[in-house]
């Protein structure tokens, strides 16, 4: 509890001290930021989490739940707009493939389990290139997300160095799985997107 308070306070510090990238245009909301804070007070705060070492999110109402694909963060790809991550990324499966009237379905449910179960479906073809695109689809997502969103940006910069892990159980790819033992990938293309982002704001 005492990390999330820290990190909702550093997120608005952070918000005053170092503007986001430019934008792009899109539908979704996004907070103001609020006024000029010392730069001092943000880095005795951003301090005070540093021992952390590893940020574990998942489920989207626990802390760093904006990292996860179901968070609530509209993106806008293409010139179509999407719920989630979640709804863009299982849609994408089925561009072109013998199942493509999913990508519009996919596209029209209300909520990123939806998305996620007829994306998963094994009845379903997939795209036959699937495997080798999934990875770099996935990023464009997940940077268009945070530099859409300029409070969850600031959440993610806020992390600074630290390792981000997707602690799910049960997925081994984009997660750690319940031994750690997982690739995660989501939690690399955060750290990823969270560096060039962090490059960009240093230019």
């Amino acid at each position: 509890m005492v990390i999330g308070y820290l990190l909702f306070v550093i997120c608005y510090l952070l918000g005053a001290a170092n503007s986001p990238l430019p934008i792009p245009h899109s539908p979704f909301p996004r907070l103001n930021s609020p006024g000029p804070i010392p730069q001092a007070q943000i880095s005795n705060l951003k301090s005070q989490i540093s021992n952390r070492m590893t940020i574990y999110f998942y489920k989207v109402e626990d802390p760093y739940g904006c990292f996860s694909n179901f968070s609530q963060h509209g993106i806008c790809i293409n010139g179509q707009d999407w719920l989630t991550v979640e709804h863009y990324y299982q849609a994408q499966k089925f561009v072109g493939s013998a199942d493509e009237r999913l990508v519009a379905m996919i596209r029209a449910v209300p909520t990123p389990q939806a998305a996620a179960k007829l994306g998963r479906d094994p009845n379903h073809r997939v795209r036959p290139e699937w495997e080798a695109v999934k990875l770099p689809i996935m990023r464009e997502a997940v940077k268009t997300k945070f530099l859409t969103h300029a409070d969850i940006q600031a959440i993610l910069l806020a992390t600074g160095n630290l390792e981000i892990v997707e602690n799910s159980p049960t997925d081994y790819y984009w997660g750690c799985g319940c031994d750690q033992t997982g690739q995660n990938y989501l939690g690399k293309i955060l750290m990823s997107v969270r560096r060039e982002i962090s490059e960009g704001l240093a230019n």
